[in-house]
């Protein structure tokens, strides 16, 4: 992703890696859990972290379904 401003250009960059693994599944419901790393990058300088990721999906009514991630 990239901005300009009238007195030059300004670059960002964001982003994030995780690991995930499957910890419950039935035929409707699968859950996951895992840990990540993330990262924002501009001109003034860098920031990175560490985050938790936890997610699920539920098949309401084939094809449908919720899927959802906090993290």
């Amino acid at each position: 992703m990239e901005f300009r401003t009238t007195t030059g250009e300004d670059h960002l960059a964001l982003g994030d890696l995780n690991f995930v693994v499957r910890i419950a599944q039935t035929l409707r419901i699968q859950m996951r859990t895992g840990l990540g790393f993330n990262w924002l990058t501009d001109s003034s300088g860098a920031d990175f972290g560490f985050n938790f990721t936890c997610g699920a999906d539920v098949i309401l009514v084939k094809p449908l379904a919720l899927l959802s991630v906090i993290d």
